[in-house]
């Protein structure tokens, strides 16, 4: 080859990269964005739900009531309030980094009603929202499900349950 030929070569080829890489950095904006949208509506979803259950325990209200409510306000065909908030770990999850997962990674012995009530504390449902979604009869119950899943999980009595879960997710947003 010839100095001339190889020097046009070499400048194609780095016309060529440049422009791919302009592709990939306009495509990779275009993601973020994407996912930075449905980030936003996934949380808007976990704060509508959130509203809903805490307005339904606080007024007592009847849970066939909630129920319609749900689904007027989402727009779903949830045929119980059951199968709604079995969705919250999968929002969790979404929302908080991957904190289910590595939860149910690091601790294969959780149940599924306690990664349900992990799932409801870190998306900050308060007490009587948890309560009122397993049914709890009184505060005691509530402490004591919490008690049992700081125990499976091994968190030293000196912190806080929401303290731990919200380390989790620090580690796991820098891991990223």
């Amino acid at each position: 080859l010839t100095a001339a030929v190889a020097a046009a070569v070499i400048s194609y080829l780095a016309a060529s990269i440049s422009r791919y890489r302009k592709s990939i950095t306009l495509y990779l904006a275009e993601l973020s964005r994407i996912e930075s949208r449905n980030l936003l509506y996934l949380n808007n979803l976990v704060d509508l739900i959130r509203e809903t259950m805490e307005t339904a325990a606080i007024s007592g209200e009847n849970p066939i009531l909630l129920v319609k409510r749900l689904k007027k306000n989402f727009s779903v065909q949830h045929s119980n309030v059951e199968s709604l908030i079995r969705t919250l770990p999968a929002l969790a999850d979404v929302t908080c980094s991957g904190l289910i997962t590595c939860l149910r990674a690091r601790f294969p012995m959780l149940t599924e009603n306690d990664i349900m009530f992990i799932s409801m504390s870190a998306l900050k449902f308060d007490q009587n929202c948890i309560d009122y979604a397993f049914g709890y009869g009184n505060v005691r119950t509530y402490y004591n499900k919490r008690h049992e899943i700081r125990k499976k999980m091994g968190i030293p009595d000196n912190i806080l349950f929401e303290d731990y879960i919200a380390t989790v997710i620090d580690e796991l947003v820098l891991s990223k």
